[in-house]
Formats: structure tokens, sequence, C-alpha cells
């Protein structure tokens, strides 16, 4: 190697084999510990200045951080590491020309030093395709120098451009080995993590990719899209493999995410099939006083398919008998209004059931606006301020009435 400085003598060609605490302050970007480090520091070793610079053009410095540099390089003309700053600074500049010449220039007087593999590595990730041979030339560095400071975060970003680019060559298992090799250096960063889910996706680990995507969305990033779809798609692996139990959570998962019932597509279904089942099962145990269960299954119906009114007025209906009032009535409210809104008639007296419960709660206004829209007629014969004793008389009377018209209906 050419020789030149003292910087030479001092151990590894780098920033020598124990990464000095001012490069990892750097690397963390707490600036001001650096600053206070660098003031400690012996200003004629030549990495001393190209810290400084560093810094200095983190702090937006840029003119000073180039003096630095041409401070050093007239101290060590032959020394690769100078070039190599200089070059990854301009990279930070977006004046790539420049980078490259610096880079053709310490090739030149140094060779591939650790220093100039990094530099090359970072040059390389800003040009379009270059990732992988980024990726060469930063394991080069490291191979070179494995305590090789400010290396770890362009190879993590070389990893994440790299996997990216094996997704879209329908290459994912290397796609996945791009992702964990990145994790490795940054295992809590959001885009190798969700690179790593969306290959774990391609290659069929869909659980896994489920459970990443799961833990994202729970650490408040915007993943419902990927997650509701990885979720179906971990579903439809379920009912190939006959788990349909599993494919079911799968499928109501990616509903509660947003998907449309277009989306669920055959998996819609399979959902409302599932939730009459569960509804048939909680007719049963409701016929047997066992509320508590049937309650459950109810809930389970409603929860497989949120449009299924049966199942919603049943839920309702076992709330009520728990002496859960305010469910019930949240329930039944909720029927209904589907049912106002489609213009349509409900199948069971509902408005009854809620008025009941609403004057059983103390809610004797709400009771009466619920039977002058449905029964207006019978209020009318009320008159203006029914008591709470006469409104519910009006109810004994209107579910005798409706009774009686049941039972000739079965007949």
């Amino acid at each position: 190697m050419p020789g030149g400085t003292a910087s030479k003598d001092s151990g590894a060609r780098g920033l020598g084999t124990r990464l000095p605490a001012v490069a990892r302050a750097l690397e963390r970007g707490q600036l001001e510990e650096a600053k206070s480090l660098l003031t400690q520091a012996d200003y004629q070793q030549i990495e001393t200045r190209l810290l400084r610079a560093r810094l200095l053009f983190r702090q937006g410095d840029v003119v000073q951080a180039l003096r630095e540099i041409e401070q050093a390089r007239a101290e060590a003309p032959s020394d690769g590491r100078v070039y190599g700053v200089a070059s990854e600074i301009y990279v930070g500049l977006g004046r790539l020309d420049e980078a490259d010449q610096e880079l053709r220039r310490g090739l030149k007087v140094d060779g591939a030093c650790a220093a100039m593999e990094r530099a090359r590595g970072v040059y390389l990730l800003q040009l379009p395709g270059a990732a992988r041979t980024a990726r060469i030339h930063l394991l080069q560095a490291l191979e070179l120098e494995p305590d090789l400071a400010f290396t770890a975060r362009p190879l993590a970003a070389a990893h994440k451009l790299a996997g990216r680019a094996y997704l879209r060559e329908q290459n994912p298992l290397e796609a996945v080995r791009a992702a964990r090799a990145g994790l490795e250096l940054y295992p809590d960063d959001f885009d190798l993590r969700e690179l790593h889910a969306d290959a774990l996706l391609a290659v069929g680990s869909l659980r896994h990719a489920v459970a990443i995507f799961e833990e994202l969305l729970a650490e408040g990033h915007p993943v419902e899209n990927d997650l509701s779809l990885a979720a179906w798609r971990a579903g439809m692996g379920e009912l190939i493999a006959r788990r349909r139990a599993a494919a079911l959570d799968y499928f109501t998962r990616a509903r509660e995410l947003g998907m449309s019932d277009e989306g669920l597509g055959s998996a819609l279904h399979l959902m409302s099939q599932e939730s009459m089942t569960r509804v048939g099962r909680g007719i049963a145990a409701y016929g047997e006083d066992e509320l508590e269960q049937a309650r459950g299954l109810f809930a389970e119906a409603v929860h497989l398919d949120p449009n299924n009114l049966a199942a919603m007025n049943h839920l309702a209906v076992t709330h009520a008998r728990l002496g859960m009032s305010e469910l019930a009535i949240e329930g039944w409210t909720q029927v209904l209004g589907v049912f106002d809104e489609a213009d349509g008639t409900p199948p069971e007296p509902i408005h009854l059931n809620l008025a009941r419960t609403l004057l059983e709660v103390g809610g004797s206004q709400r009771a009466r606006q619920v039977l002058q829209q449905y029964e207006p007629a019978a209020m009318q014969a009320l008159g203006e301020e029914p008591t709470d004793e006469e409104l519910a008389a009006c109810l004994d009377r209107l579910e005798s009435s409706h009774r009686s018209s049941s039972l000739k209906r079965a007949e």
C-alpha cells in the first residue's frame, strides 16, 4: 500500500480495530456528543479530520466540511480514506459526478482499501439497478475491515433494495435472505420488516407474514391493506389444508381490516354459512336455558357475518334475558336501523322488545319515540303525554295482538 502519514501507523486502515466513540455517536445521530468528543481528539490524525468533516456535513456546514477534506488530502494525498469520505459527502449532496471523480482518484492512488469499497457501495446505491453491486462492495469493505464504521446503514439499504429487486424478478427466496441480512443490522427497521413479510408471502410462509404485519400494525404503522390481503391469503391456505376454523379466523380478520365483500370472494359464502351454523347452535343453547353459551354463539355469528340480522336480534334477546339491557337496546336499535334503511319490515316485533326494554330502564321518552314510529295508531289513542303505566299497558296489548296474529298465520 502507498505510504504517507502517521495515520497509517495507528492501526487498521479505516478507524482502527476499536470503533471510536465519536464514530459511534455520529452513526447514532448524536451530533453534540460527537462534537464534544472531537474537541478532545488529536487533529494530527487523518481519521480525526475525516470524522470532523462528517460532523460538519451532518450539521449543514458543507463548506467547512470540504475544507477539512482538502486539509486531509494535503496531509495524506495517497490515503484512500480521504477520497472515500469526500465521495460519500458528495453523494450526500447529490453531486454524483464529483463523487465518481473522487472514487476514481482514490482507487488510482490507494486501490480497493476498505474505505474505498465502502464509498463505492454508497455511490452505487444512488444508481438505478445497482443495489446488488453496491452490496458486494459494502460486504467486501467489511471483509477487509470487520469493524469499519459507517457501513451498516448503507449495507442495510443495499439489502433492502436488493430484496425488492429480487421480488420484482420473482425470486422470493433471495428476497427473504436479503431482508433477513438487513434485519441482522437493524432489527426494528420498518422497511426491512415489511420487505420480510412481503417476501414470506411470496414464498408461501403465510402465517409468519401475517404475524409480522400484525406487529407492524400494533406499532402504529399503516399496513391495514397489506395485512388484510395477507390474512385473506393465509385463510385460503388454511382452507386448502382443510383447517376450516383457522381459515375463518383469517377471513374474519381480513374483513375487520376493511376488505370488501367483493375482495373476500368465495370466503364470504363460507363465513355466512358458518354464521348461520352458530345461530342454530345458539338457538339450541337458548332453548336449554344455557344463556351464556347462547350469547357466545350468537356473538360469534355476528363476528363472522356483521350483516346477519337474525344473529344480531338473537344476541339482543339473549342480552335482555341476561339483564344486559344496554347491550340489548344497542343491538335492537342497529337491527331496526338496517330495516328502516332498506324500507323493510322486521319479521319479529323487534320494536316492541326495544320499547319494553327502554321502559324498564327508565327510557320512557325513547320508548314513546319508538312506538310513535312503528305503532302510530296505538300511540294516538293514548294521547299526547301517556304515563309509563299507560305505555306498559299499550305494550301488553300490542304484544298480545302480535302473538295472536302469529298463531293465526301458523294455522
